[in-house]
């Protein structure tokens, strides 16, 4: 029997990742124009048999995890970029307020201990710093501190 999408295939993917459930092809109809299909991934579907004998799973597979990278570096530079626009926009470093204030850092930290704004400065530029580790705990870790001995205990104490 033959299919209204046979030899007509433009591409495919997993409509409903990350379950990988339903397939979503394209193919090219009589008069040169795209139509979708919709496929449940059942192998005792005859028409989902023969659509993956013509585009297999495989080529599918591999092409939803180059959608899963692109997606993940461009949240990564999208990320980045949020971070770079905070600094720009507060431009003062902790070591410059340090030193226009001429302070002994002890008393800096003890005093802005709980400065919620000076903590999640600092917070990320630690979660920057530590970029491409891939501790979660780790990272989670910091984003639930709350205070700024915390903080640097952690920084100081873990790496």
């Amino acid at each position: 029997m033959s299919h209204p999408f046979t030899g007509k295939i433009k591409s495919a993917k997993f409509a409903d990742a990350p379950t990988n459930s339903v397939i979503e092809g394209l193919y090219y109809t009589g008069d040169s124009t795209l139509e979708a299909i919709y496929l449940n991934v059942d192998f005792s579907n005859k028409d989902f048999l023969a659509f993956i004998e013509e585009y297999p799973l495989e080529k599918i597979e591999k092409a939803a995890k180059a959608a899963a990278g692109v997606r993940t570096r461009a949240k990564e530079k999208y990320d980045r970029k949020i971070i770079e626009e905070f600094f720009k926009s507060n431009p003062v470093s902790i070591q410059e307020k340090i030193i226009e204030k001429d302070i002994d850092i002890l008393t800096f930290i003890e005093e802005n201990n709980t400065n919620k704004d000076l903590v999640f400065d600092l917070k990320l530029k630690i979660l920057d710093e530590i970029t491409g580790t891939k501790n979660k705990q780790l990272k989670l870790k910091i984003r639930k501190i709350k205070t700024l001995k915390n903080l640097l205990g952690l920084y100081y104490g873990s790496f």
